[in-house]
């Protein structure tokens, strides 16, 4: 689960030494945005553990911390320069367009379903593709 803003720095910080290991040795890298967590506790999580965690997740969804994250993410991306395979801007799009992309997460939380998965794919093979 994403940290709060207090470790935005030590999460800038690790992609950049990840990116500088990556380039040091070098290989090329990208940067592969990762999907929007739940924006709700899905009705079909019942074990309050399961709630709970849920409840914490779609909070940090909703206040703008993971946005925080990517946007984070993304600026690290380009300082270094480090193409960006953005699936977290495709699901934002969704989300934005009326779609429910909390039940496109297997869990209800924070993992895709194999269909959402192909999002990956599509953006990863576009950013190669450039």
């Amino acid at each position: 689960m994403v940290e709060g803003l207090e470790a935005l720095a030590r999460y800038e910080s690790s992609l950049r030494g990840i990116f500088a290991g990556v380039q040091a040795h070098g290989a090329e890298c990208m940067l592969l945005t990762e999907q929007r967590m739940c924006s709700y506790v899905s009705c079909h999580l019942t074990d309050p553990r399961l709630r709970e965690g849920a409840a914490k997740c779609a909070q940090k969804q909703n206040d703008g911390t993971l946005d925080r994250y990517m946007d984070a993410a993304r600026s690290v991306a380009a300082e270094m320069r480090v193409p960006v395979a953005d699936a977290y801007a495709v699901w934002n799009r969704l989300e934005a367009h009326g779609v429910d992309t909390t039940a496109m997460l297997s869990n209800y939380t924070s993992h895709p379903t194999p269909e959402a998965s192909e999002i990956f794919v599509d953006v990863i093979l576009e950013t190669l593709m450039r």
